[in-house]
């Protein structure tokens, strides 16, 4: 990575990112959607010129900003607010996510598609970005509310409902058939285990080592602690 080249492609996004935003303040509209505008315009495909020369460099950031946004939301979303939607958001987001790849399904057989294009259009349409609406309800102020707590909900379960998809379309895109029912159900069992054993962690082992040490009163090794853990 040449350290100039990546200066300049991060005042290219910025600079770009702050003009969007400044456009879509004028016309009250939602800042996210300046900010995707902003990606467009800058990105490789679309004006090569000033675009991103970084762009491995860029992306890898770019992923590492998802996780940690994501990272935030699920903590301020808390454990407590999930025992309050209760499991009414299982069976919603089961029902949205069915209906949504029914739908693209149809939609890609009558534009003549094939079923495989066509299942492909169902599975993109089921599964809404948790960073947008995320951001979009703490903009509008509603994230902390019941609709909002029910929306994040939500997609926490289409986040995990995503990665069983992307393993079946990956199947499919690789060997023309879908993934075996038997590798879907291990997936299904680790990602099981894996939200299990946090909400464990999370909710029983984590908070008292944290407040062992904060018994210490040291501000600095709070801080490296826990973001160890995290």
């Amino acid at each position: 990575v040449e350290p100039a080249s990546l200066l300049r492609d991060f005042a290219i996004i910025t600079g770009a990112a702050a003009a969007a935003l400044f456009v879509f303040r004028l016309l009250r509209l939602p800042p996210v959607l300046g900010y995707l505008v902003a990606g467009i315009v800058i990105s490789p495909y679309t004006l090569p010129q000033i675009s991103v020369l970084e762009f491995e460099s860029i992306r890898s950031m770019a992923d590492l900003g998802l996780v940690v946004l994501l990272f935030a939301l699920g903590i301020e979303f808390g454990w407590e607010r999930i025992r309050r939607v209760g499991l009414r958001v299982v069976f919603i987001a089961a029902v949205e996510i069915a209906f949504m790849v029914w739908l693209g399904y149809q939609i890609g057989l009558a534009l003549g598609w094939t079923s495989t294009e066509a299942f492909f259009l169902g599975s993109a349409l089921s599964i809404s970005s948790s960073a947008i609406l995320a951001k979009l309800l703490r903009d509008s102020g509603q994230l902390s509310t019941r609709r909002g707590q029910l929306i994040i909900g939500i997609l926490v379960i289409e986040d995990f409902a995503a990665v069983i998809l992307l393993s079946v379309l990956t199947g499919v895109a690789e060997t023309g058939g879908a993934t075996g029912a038997g590798d879907i159900g291990a997936l299904a069992g680790r990602l099981a285990l894996f939200a299990l054993a946090a909400l464990v962690l999370g909710a029983l082992l984590v908070p008292r080592i944290v407040m062992m040490i904060e018994r210490l009163q040291s501000a600095e090794m709070l801080l490296l602690a826990s973001l160890g853990m995290c």
